[in-house]
């Protein structure tokens, strides 16, 4: 049997050896972080969409971003991810953070539409500089029928646009044989669902790691109503394992929320800080941990018990903040609640250096 295709910066989602043991040795693994709230689309599905509107918050500067990809290289992090509470490409300073980052050693995880109203801002030459900078690009694309593209998005156009991305990767080289650095970044709704197994196939064939994902319950995904139930969610993952296991030899446990053989160990081994400084559970909201101002440094933040505290049980692809909406519990009550079950499995006793 195969092994599931790999990306770049995030390989300690598929392997919990790794991330277990970076756990149980309280090693920081991956910081995300905003960039700009910049944007022009409107996703139907977005969860992000309030964060661009709190104008009276102070966004992090230019030499705080710098501070913080320090410290978290101090702390052992090999990876930077941006997720994005808008479109990151349309950050003025974009190219001065991925740069400030490369010359760390440290891998950028880009998610990105591409899209701006001037045009695609992936072309040939970002795709090649993009790779340079040793960036694994995750590419919105949420269905290969241009209609449904563009109505989920609520952009007409987007879909040529996100077509002139994806080639311009692919001509890149981007999605280099074994560990690739390119990704498809699909959110499953009710609109798209007959579309996920297309983009799968597609992105297995074409070295593209699959993330499909079930939608965020925040924002613009839970005013219109694009948050899939628990049940639609896992079974969309058991089919694509299925899909793995009988046409590309691949085979894994799916574990929600993400397909493909990822399992998501972010709170186990990562941190997130928004635009603003503010901390959260993960980049999917959930508990707020205060300011990172108020610590004074991303080590004083990352040992204190607060954060601690979410580090320790293995999360091993657990979502919480799915997890309470499914289960319509609030951000303040105790987890453990929830059947074991629903939660990966992973030797927590097994010996670490």
């Amino acid at each position: 049997m195969q092994k599931p295709i790999v990306l770049k910066g995030l390989e300690f989602n598929f392997d919990s050896n790794h991330s277990e043991c970076a756990r149980q040795n309280n090693q920081l693994l991956m910081l995300d972080i905003d960039f700009s709230e910049l944007c022009d689309l409107n996703c139907s599905y977005c969860d992000r969409y309030d964060d661009r509107k709190a104008k009276a918050k102070t966004k992090l500067s230019q030499n705080e971003m710098r501070r913080f990809f320090r410290q978290a290289k101090d702390l052992g992090c090999g990876t930077i991810e941006i997720p994005g509470v808008g479109e990151p490409m349309l950050d003025p300073l974009f190219w001065d953070h991925i740069a400030d980052i490369h010359s760390l050693g440290m891998t950028t995880v880009l998610y990105t539409s591409a899209y701006s109203h001037a045009g695609s801002l992936i072309t040939d030459e970002t795709a090649r500089r993009l790779k340079a900078l040793s960036v694994s690009v995750v590419l919105k694309y949420e269905s290969m029928d241009h209609s449904v593209q563009d109505s989920l998005v609520r952009r007409d156009g987007f879909s040529k646009i996100a077509e002139q991305a994806l080639m311009s990767s692919l001509k890149a080289g981007l999605n280099t044989p074994g560990v690739t650095q390119l990704g498809i970044h699909t959110v499953v709704t009710k609109d798209n669902r007959n579309d996920v197994l297309d983009i799968f196939r597609f992105c297995r064939a074409n070295n593209i790691f699959p993330y499909i994902v079930s939608s965020i319950p925040d924002g613009n995904a839970l005013r219109m109503g694009s948050v899939v139930s628990r049940n639609d969610a896992l079974a969309v993952l058991k089919e694509l394992e299925n899909i793995d296991l009988t046409e590309n030899g691949i085979q894994y446990q799916a574990a929600l929320p993400v397909t493909g053989g990822f399992s998501c160990r972010q709170i186990d081994v990562g941190m997130f800080i928004n635009l603003y400084g503010d901390l959260y559970e993960c980049n999917a909201g959930g508990v707020h941990l205060g300011n990172i101002r108020e610590y004074g440094s991303l080590a004083d933040a990352w040992n204190s018990d607060r954060l601690r505290s979410l580090r320790t049980k293995a999360q091993n692809g657990f979502c919480p903040v799915r997890e309470r909406y499914w289960e319509n519990i609030s951000d303040t009550q105790d987890l453990s609640s929830l059947p074991l079950s629903k939660r990966g499995q992973v030797d927590e006793d097994q010996p670490c250096p």
